[in-house]
């Protein structure tokens, strides 16, 4: 099972690319963050691992702190902060820059790198008329070339889910996607204990249900993800309560 290609460093990780088993706190304390709906813990989190990169300059060590700054920058978008989400891209970008030029035919840097003018996108969505060719390009270039990388799968999933249709984009299509990277999580080839990702695309293959109008499968993941992970109090009293009212409403 490749998470980006299998020239990479097998330390890699959080999420897609799970992070040394020398520091478990870290995968840990960041699916402790985004269970509990709190960035500033993930932020502490980013922080950390960079200090670890400039002790230790590695490539390894720096794409943890890419990964996890793949993380953060979303989480920052959903709360609404967009200044913060900029700024920490603009970060992630430099660090990324670095790990290109070092492997720049690595898929999960390429995929990573369009997730990237999807988040710019998401900032400002007007960028979207220059951005949404060049982040389709590289999505599919990415996962073109590996498709069993877990975060050229999710890219794609997420390019095809939030791209208006207008640029490409279809919810429906994206479907597939996301019910590969689960698979993929439960054939255990990727552990799924204290991995955010693994969470997040369920709720996100949620949400898609929900657009297309399609509430009793939305309902259903909402209610998978509890069993996983009962103390993920957004889910239970807010995410998973309004789907329930929409498929009551839709009944009527």
């Amino acid at each position: 099972m490749r998470l980006f290609s299998l020239s990479v460093l097998l330390s890699v990780s959080v999420s897609f690319l799970a992070f040394n088993q020398e520091i478990p706190s870290y995968k840990e304390m960041i699916y402790r963050a985004y269970v509990d709906g709190k960035p500033e813990l993930w932020k502490k989190e980013i922080i950390k691992l960079n200090d670890i990169y400039i002790a230790t300059p590695s490539a390894g060590n720096l794409e943890k702190v890419v990964v996890a700054q793949y993380g953060y920058i979303p989480f920052c978008l959903k709360e609404g902060d967009k200044k913060e989400a900029s700024a920490e891209l603009k970060e992630a970008r430099k660090n990324l820059a670095i790990l290109r030029e070092s492997d720049p035919g690595n898929p999960g840097f390429i995929a990573l790198e369009a997730a990237f003018y999807g988040f710019e996108m998401g900032i400002n969505p007007l960028n979207g008329i220059f951005l949404a060719g060049e982040a389709k390009k590289l999505t599919n270039k990415a996962y073109d070339n590996d498709p069993d990388c877990l975060i050229c799968i999710s890219v794609k999933a997420n390019q095809l889910n939030f791209t208006p249709a207008i640029f490409g984009g279809s919810t429906e299509e994206s479907i597939p996607y996301y019910k590969k990277i689960i698979r993929i999580y439960e054939s255990g080839r990727v552990e799924i204990l204290n991995d955010w990702n693994f969470i997040n695309t369920l709720v996100i293959m949620a949400g898609a249900y929900e657009k297309m109008g399609l509430y009793n499968e939305a309902c259903s993941i909402y209610e998978k993800i509890l069993n996983v992970e009962p103390g993920i109090g957004w889910v239970r009293n807010t995410l998973y309560p309004d789907c329930i009212k929409s498929r009551d409403r839709a009944k009527h």
